[in-house]
């Protein structure tokens, strides 16, 4: 059982029907399950209410029928839910929903797999992370500060796992 009081966010279906409001499937997730409710093709303005034959290299732009009303300081991810990558090669195209937004959350799904997929109203495609977040300011500097770091970027831990005190490294 968890202490963390949930918080109450408002939220609207903007489709016609009574399906269900986005919810966490199990007690102490994170996210909260968005279905697909229509769709288009991402060249296309017009929207589909059935099912999807997903083909590998496909985009599809999927309509959630859900606006949330984030509270000011905090931000909505969409996140790609596991078991699609997994079972079926399809991917979430991780999305920011600002708290100022009111409009119906989108989806991207991108079909990576070699065999085509079929997505079906109500499927639950992707999920939304809501988390606070800090405002910035930013403030031009000639440098920064050093860290243990500093500049090595992309692949710059290596692929090998950490083993007691030792690091991995790559051979670039």
């Amino acid at each position: 059982m968890s202490d963390v009081l949930p918080q109450t966010i408002r939220c609207k279906r903007t489709l016609p029907g009574d399906y269900p409001l986005p919810k966490h499937a199990k007690q102490g997730d994170a996210g909260l399950d968005l279905a697909m409710r229509r769709w288009r093709w991402p060249e296309s303005k017009t929207w589909q209410e059935c099912a999807v034959c997903l083909n590998p290299g496909d985009r599809l732009v999927v309509d959630t029928g859900i606006a949330m009303e984030l509270p000011d300081g905090h931000v909505g991810f969409v996140q790609p839910r596991s078991g699609l990558a997994r079972d079926h090669g399809v991917r979430t195209v991780t999305g920011t929903i600002d708290a100022s937004y009111r409009g119906a959350i989108g989806v991207v799904l991108e079909n990576f797999d070699e065999a085509p997929f079929e997505v079906r109203i109500g499927d639950r495609v992707a999920q939304i992370v809501v988390v606070p977040f800090l405002t910035c300011v930013l403030e031009e500097a000639e440098s920064l500060s050093p860290s243990v770091r500093g500049t090595d970027g992309f692949g710059s831990s290596g692929l090998l796992a950490l083993v007691g005190n030792e690091q991995g490294g790559s051979a670039a």
